[in-house]
């Protein structure tokens, strides 16, 4: 009878491991959601990062085209600058001038006057 009692054992083994088999297909079918979502959550993040990636090498490139475009500024404004002083000087070199040749047209005018 020894025999008999192995053979209970084993299939009391046996029941308890289909048992515990179809519970872990059932834990796993539970799970396989989850796994669906996490891998759907995975991808998310990747095209974030990506994504995330291409926005800061475009907030770089249009810093630097801003860095570009102040320099531009900065020397348009000291040309502009230095071109109104010029202007400046030449008015009053112009105005110096002008009255200096009043004074030569009237200093010619009144010579062919005195000659008469």
């Amino acid at each position: 009878m020894p025999s008999g009692r192995i053979g209970v054992a084993s299939e009391a083994q046996l029941a308890d491991a289909v048992t515990a088999n179809l519970a872990a297909e059932d834990a796993l079918k539970n799970f396989g959601p989850l796994w669906s979502e996490a891998e759907r959550l995975d991808a998310e993040l990747a095209a974030a990062r990506t994504e995330l990636s291409d926005a800061m090498e475009t907030s770089l490139r249009a810093e630097a085209a801003l860095r570009d475009q102040a320099n531009a500024l900065a020397t348009i404004n000291q040309t502009l600058g230095q071109t109104a002083e010029l202007h400046r000087a030449t008015t009053a070199q112009l105005n110096i001038q002008s009255g200096r040749v009043l004074i030569a047209d009237r200093l010619r005018h009144g010579s062919g006057l005195a000659s008469h």
